[in-house]
């Protein structure tokens, strides 16, 4: 990943990675946790960095989730990615949680037509060009799921298609929802 110019703090216990969050200046734009760590529970770290570090986009990678960290971590804004991961679907989520903090026009767009935390989720995903097997992936679910998800986003928004549904998230960047 530094490979893409990104800085990457890396640390492999919750010790470390307490002592990382300490002695960073910057506000971090994107942490990955792998949940299971020697000495703990990485989610446990979640309520430190978003205190510390609020825009930070957050996901969860692991061979270890269930419905109770899929379920909370979905109400805490994380997203949750089963291992194995392929590096260029690591890379695009990476991307996308950079550009986070910079989903208002989605925001704007989920608000006006009344879209859930999870379809806003498959949105945000979608716009950042990623197509539903890497969506399902994304947000621990399957394909199917990210399809009912779309047809829940057609049926609140009145489009037909996920490409006019994409153009309506642009023309609300511009005041324009519809």
């Amino acid at each position: 990943m530094e490979e893409r110019g990104w800085d990457v703090h890396v640390a492999t216990s919750l010790a470390e990675a307490e002592t990382v969050l300490a002695g960073l200046r910057a506000q971090l734009d994107t942490v990955l946790l792998d949940r299971v760590v020697p000495d703990g529970d990485a989610t446990a770290l979640i309520p430190k960095i978003r205190a510390s570090h609020p825009n930070a986009g957050i996901a969860i990678v692991s061979a270890h989730i269930d419905d109770e960290l899929a379920l909370s971590s979905q109400a805490q804004g994380v997203y949750v990615v089963p291992k194995p991961v392929k590096l260029p679907v690591l890379c695009r989520l990476v991307e996308h949680l950079v550009d986070a903090g910079n989903t208002d026009d989605v925001d704007r767009y989920a608000s006006a037509v009344g879209l859930s935390p999870r379809e806003r989720a498959v949105l945000c995903l979608a716009v950042s060009e990623m197509g539903g097997h890497e969506i399902a992936g994304c947000l621990d679910c399957t394909i199917r799921t990210v399809e009912t998800y779309w047809q829940r986003i057609f049926d609140k928004t009145g489009k037909r298609s996920q490409r006019a549904v994409l153009a309506a998230v642009i023309r609300a960047n511009n005041n324009e929802v519809g």
